[in-house]
């Protein structure tokens, strides 16, 4: 099992410019730089010549983590990402084509104790709140990143995304102490009738979770109260449950808020502990 990663701050909010691709003029590739989800981008059509941008930061940034949020992505799509010293290039880092999904999804012809069983039918996932993950090896520094969306039979006929993340890590030197909660929180509202009948105003779900870092040294504490200063309760930070992990991570994994700025506790010699709470950006 991997260390938890919190991915902040999301330099995709301070995008110098965006360009590339062929995206539909009522819903084009700016609206990627609106925290807004529902604002999506477009592409034209579902060819890999239109499903495509390139990103200038403006200056070089520290880069490891990179996600694609509020997608429609097919169960056989593909990305990568390239990080250059010029735009399109690939001199920092080439990417290899990554598959969007790793949760398991199931074909509809498997046994009832085989172990495909339990896996979900595509429209279960997609379209859902899921994200794609790329994790690099190691962090790289960067000016410019060049993304590729592979998903030419995307039944859709086009590509659709919600938001871009791209950050850097933190990464305790140990883990995350046992306990984590990963919860779904229901907003819906359920109002009963004077006979008693239930009404339900049906909403989305929201994911949560809950953990508490105890071990961390005086520079990870600096480092978490930096988070905190910068992120406060309503910038975007990144949750990967665990980075050696991808199905965990797009399972459990999700871009959200801190729910609360925690007091890290300088409990005894050379050592913090702060809990950590994020809810996600719906």
């Amino acid at each position: 099992m991997g260390n938890v990663l919190i991915v902040w701050p999301n330099r995709f909010t301070s995008v110098a410019s965006l360009s590339g691709g062929a995206w539909s003029a009522p819903l084009p590739l700016a609206n990627l730089l609106s925290d807004e989800r529902a604002l999506v981008a477009r592409s034209n059509d579902a060819a890999l010549v239109s499903t495509k941008m390139d990103i200038d930061f403006g200056l070089a940034r520290a880069l490891r983590v990179f996600a694609l949020l509020n997608h429609n992505l097919s169960q056989a799509a593909t990305w990568r990402v390239n990080l250059g010293s010029t735009a399109g290039g690939s001199d920092v880092y080439a990417g290899a084509w990554q598959a969007a999904w790793f949760i398991p999804f199931g074909t509809g012809s498997a046994e009832w104790e085989s172990g495909s069983w339990w896996a979900m039918p595509n429209d279960e996932y997609i379209r859902h709140p899921f994200m794609a993950p790329i994790l690099l090896p190691a962090t790289q520094i960067a000016r410019y990143l060049h993304l590729e969306i592979n998903d030419p039979a995307n039944p859709d006929g086009y590509v659709q995304l919600g938001r871009v993340f791209a950050g850097e890590t933190f990464r305790p030197t140990y883990n995350a102490s046992y306990g984590i909660k990963n919860q779904w929180v229901d907003l819906s509202k359920i109002d009963s009738a004077d006979s008693g009948a239930g009404f339900a105003e049906r909403r989305r779900r929201q994911r949560r979770v809950a953990m508490e870092l105890n071990f961390l040294n005086p520079d990870e504490a600096a480092v978490i109260h930096e988070l905190q200063r910068r992120s406060g309760l309503t910038e975007e930070v990144l949750y990967v449950p665990d980075e050696s992990d991808y199905q965990a991570t797009q399972r459990y994994g999700f871009c959200g808020r801190l729910t609360e700025l925690n007091a890290a506790v300088h409990g005894f010699y050379h050592n913090h502990a702060v809990p950590f709470a994020i809810e996600e950006w719906l």
